[in-house]
């Protein structure tokens, strides 16, 4: 995954998520136009890596976040302790 030119996937990803729009994970895969298996990675990924509270809500048919947010990458400066 190249992270640059995937920006604009994992805005996609954030939305249909917090919309809770994904659809089955068949449907997912079809939407981003990736397999199912990348999916399954992606979510992972997402979780390990974000933490996201990524479930799948079987009512909705679809994955959503168990509670309101979203994922944001920024640059933040940091202070550095010099002593």
């Amino acid at each position: 995954m190249n992270i640059i030119n995937d920006i604009p996937k994992l805005k996609q990803i954030d939305r249909l998520l917090r919309h809770a729009a994904t659809g089955s994970p068949k449907e997912f895969a079809e939407k981003m136009n990736v397999s199912r298996a990348t999916i399954f990675r992606i979510i992972a990924l997402l979780k390990e890596e974000f933490n996201a509270p990524i479930h799948f809500d079987r009512g909705l048919n679809s994955y959503c976040y168990k509670y309101h947010g979203k994922i944001v990458m920024q640059w933040i400066e940091e202070k550095l302790d010099t002593e």
